[in-house]
């Protein structure tokens, strides 16, 4: 199962180490649906059912920043297995803002 989340920043710059950031909100997200569920996917060193890629609209790389050309990104979400799918989805949809 794949879907796509959008995101929209309070402006156009992101941190360069974005993706610790947004495993952060993946993590925070199942752990506030399931602890569970939580503690079954990141309990130990288990490889995760899932995968993630971010679509960042025309960045350009400073040093310590991603300057992007709108304030909006969006992230490709896919897992293999659709029950982990399903729950992930339902974590996203509870933590929206």
């Amino acid at each position: 199962m794949r879907f796509k989340m959008f995101f929209e920043l309070e402006n156009n710059q992101i941190s360069r180490e974005y993706k610790k950031s947004i495993i952060s909100y993946i993590k925070y997200s199942i752990q506030n649906y399931d602890e569970n569920l939580y503690q079954e996917i990141y309990q130990g060193n288990n490889k995760k059912s899932f995968t993630f890629g971010v679509i960042l609209p025309e960045p350009q790389f400073t040093e310590d920043r991603v300057i992007l050309k709108s304030n909006q990104f969006s992230i490709i979400f896919s897992a293999y297995n659709y029950l982990c799918s399903l729950h992930v989805y339902n974590a996203f949809l509870r933590t929206k803002t």
